[in-house]
């Protein structure tokens, strides 16, 4: 949650004084599109937050993507920065402050440790929560719900 907060922050600074540079001619458009692609992943990492408390089958698979995702979208911003023509400066301006409440996600307390952690503590838990479902009910356990009616 405090991502959402730091991602917020530098968008309302910009809504209230936007800022024009000579040498960035493209800053608010890619200033808005990576505070909207930030914004989009922090929610995901909510949304996929809530499904792993309430034990979603699908959650460990949408968590591990998901941060697949956020390491991708390290690096493209960073390719993006050689583009001519002031669309390179543009990025690379942006970046710095877009990327608030992703860059929490990536490098606190140190950098990708958290992401490295959760990602491996979530699969082994799928994993020994699926081999202790395996176990438990087995291929010939039925798995209707007697419906109450005879017949």
């Amino acid at each position: 949650m405090f991502g959402c907060y730091t991602e917020a922050v530098p968008a309302i600074n910009m809504l209230r004084s936007p800022r024009v540079y000579a040498d960035a001619p493209f800053f608010a458009a890619a200033f808005w599109s990576q505070v909207a692609i930030s914004t989009t992943l922090l929610l995901a990492f909510i949304v996929i937050s809530v499904m792993l408390l309430k034990l979603k089958r699908g959650a460990a698979i949408a968590h591990t993507c998901f941060v697949v995702v956020l390491f991708g979208y390290l690096i493209v911003p960073g390719g993006l920065w050689l583009l001519p023509n002031g669309v390179g400066d543009s990025v690379a301006r942006a970046t710095g402050i877009a990327n608030m409440g992703t860059g929490l996600l990536l490098f606190f307390p140190v950098p990708f440790l958290y992401l490295l952690i959760s990602t491996a503590c979530v699969n082994i838990a799928r994993y020994r929560i699926k081999v202790t479902f395996k176990a438990t009910a087995g291929p010939s356990t039925p798995f209707r719900v007697a419906s109450g009616r005879s017949g």
